[in-house]
């Protein structure tokens, strides 16, 4: 057993502790301390970290940042079972990085783990060149030390052209907004008159108070989802199929549907509690919707020639209309993002040839060939940076995920391997990532016993490496999930049961947490290919199809 004589380290009885302590170590000698693990941490001194934050079985404790730490455990922790132990680096009070460890730990000993601390993704605020008005001076977003992004010193705006306005020194002035904006995920920038011109500005970078982050726009303590569902059926046409909703960061939602009949792809918006629809005048089946920073709307669909794109700007009255790729079978699973320029990122499967590709759209189209022998399934996400991340199958019914790291390439890697070696029946992926930059797969699991196969709903994260959590269990339930992210990194799925006439589910994880809450069953019983959105404002819309000649709008109000 390790001892220490640093002042204050002692022997405790950790029976009665309900939280983890710890303790810096430094240089200290060794002295009895009871049920622990020593923690040997690994990261660059040049990263400038404050404090480390420790996590193990959802007990949280915080301390200097050190390069050995011991983190004092209840001895009820001491079972000989493995804990693993997670740490989050900290700098000026935000996490910038994480790893993990497993240990065994014995009751009334020390053991040891080694942590590798590996950086995370920078949360790009900010676009290389961008410029932007701070008072009466320019400020241009680069890369820091780290080679993040960040907004650099202001300059300011000098004789003849002393005002700055919309990101430019001039003469006179325009306004430069008309409401606030997150500068980061807490800190916002205000929208008033700030300087000694008459426009509009946007206010210096203003951390958010303790307990708040910014959303929509503005510092607020996280909003509280009500519990209830709100349910209306929206009559429109007979056997929708594959409804896409979406929300604009005005809150307005958008969706498409594709009438099984025809094929023919219908369209609307939602103004206040009125959905008002419209034909594309376009034809085809599994339709993906996207909406850009500018409002403009994006949609991708398999049509009978091949893979179709659509698009039409906020204020045009109607869609344009373009083939991506020629052939047949090609994307009846298929995802559609775009990032902050407006730009197309496409993901679809060939049925025919089983392979996954993804198409971006510059001048011309451009096509990737992503993966042989896989692509059912499949689901695209960007980053801040505007890098697809992407999750698919594997043929032998791998769940797989995959980054785009250049032109041309990509680095696919093993998320999780379910048991049968096939894609489960209605199965899907979908993937999203939080504001730290952990990515979330939901995906339909099958397993087999005596009796035959059976399918559940599963979620695998990589919070410093991936790991499965079973969300629905229940006989028979988890196709065609839908994942999403709130403002404040909480996880919500909206899904299937595999009957004939399928019930829609939902379950949500709370930030930082482990454990999944299934909501009671929304008030449509019923629900074909759920699609989920939330607003900036935490706001929840789910859509789903009733194949009797409806769709259902399931909504939960934020707080």
């Amino acid at each position: 057993m390790r001892r220490s004589s640093c002042p204050g380290l002692r022997w405790l009885s950790c029976s009665a502790l309900l939280i983890l302590s710890l303790l810096s170590l430094g240089g200290c000698a060794e002295g009895e301390v009871g049920t622990s693990i020593r923690v040997f941490l690994v990261y660059e001194e040049g990263w400038r970290m404050g404090a480390a934050e420790v996590i193990v079985e959802e007990k949280e404790a915080s301390a200097t940042i050190s390069r050995e730490l011991l983190v004092l455990l209840p001895d009820d922790m001491a079972l000989g079972e493995p804990r693993t132990v997670e740490i989050w680096g900290v700098r000026d009070a935000e996490r910038i990085a994480h790893g993990s460890a497993v240990a065994v730990p014995r009751k009334g000993e020390t053991v040891d783990a080694t942590v590798v601390l590996e950086r995370l993704p920078c949360g790009v605020f900010c676009e290389p060149g961008d410029v932007q008005c701070e008072g009466e001076a320019l400020s241009t977003c680069g890369a820091d030390a780290d080679g993040c992004m960040e907004w650099g010193e202001p300059v300011a705006c000098e004789a003849p052209t002393p005002n700055c306005s919309a990101g430019q020194c001039r003469l006179g002035c325009v306004n430069d907004c008309v409401e606030g904006k997150c500068v980061d995920a807490v800190t916002q920038a205000r929208c008033g008159e700030f300087d000694l011109d008459n426009c509009l500005d946007y206010s210096m970078a203003e951390p958010c108070a303790a307990g708040q982050l910014c959303y929509a726009g503005r510092c607020a303590p996280p909003c509280t989802l009500d519990p209830s569902f709100t349910n209306a059926t929206l009559m429109d046409t007979a056997n929708p199929y594959h409804p896409s909703v979406v929300i604009d960061a005005g809150g307005t939602p958008h969706a498409v549907y594709s009438v099984a009949t025809t094929l023919a792809l219908r369209y609307a918006r939602r103004q206040g509690a009125v959905w008002t629809w419209s034909e594309l005048n376009a034809a085809g089946k599994s339709p993906s919707l996207a909406v850009d920073s500018a409002g403009g709307l994006h949609v991708v669909f398999s049509a009978a020639t091949g893979l179709r794109y659509g698009y039409k700007a906020r204020t045009a009255p109607n869609w344009s209309f373009e083939e991506v790729r020629a052939g047949a079978n090609i994307g009846l699973s298929s995802s559609l993002a775009v990032d902050r320029s407006g730009v197309p990122h496409l993901l679809y499967h060939d049925a025919t040839t089983d392979e996954l590709w993804y198409s971006q759209k510059t001048t011309g189209w451009v096509h990737e060939l992503v993966r042989t022998s896989a692509g059912q399934g499949c689901d695209v996400t960007l980053d801040n940076a505007g890098t697809p991340h992407v999750s698919f199958y594997s043929s032998v019914n791998n769940v797989m995920y995959g980054k785009r790291t250049a032109a041309n390439t990509w680095a696919v890697e093993l998320a999780t391997s379910p048991a049968p070696l096939a894609v489960p029946l209605l199965g899907g992926t979908s993937i999203a990532r939080d504001r730290d930059g952990k990515t979330h797969i939901a995906y339909s699991d099958s397993y087999n016993d005596w009796f035959g196969t059976y399918y559940r709903l599963a979620v695998v994260s990589n919070i410093g490496g991936w790991a499965d959590s079973i969300v629905d269990d229940t006989v028979d339930t988890g196709a065609r999930p839908s994942l999403a992210v709130d403002p404040f990194d909480g996880l919500h799925v909206a899904y299937q049961t595999m009957s004939s006439t399928p019930a829609l589910r939902y379950a949500s994880r709370a930030p930082k947490t482990s454990t999944w809450r299934l909501a009671p069953q929304p008030a449509a019983t019923r629900g074909y290919e759920p699609s989920i959105a939330i607003a900036p404002t935490g706001d929840l819309v789910i859509l789903s199809a009733v194949r009797s000649g409806s769709l259902v709008e399931t909504t939960r109000t934020c707080d």
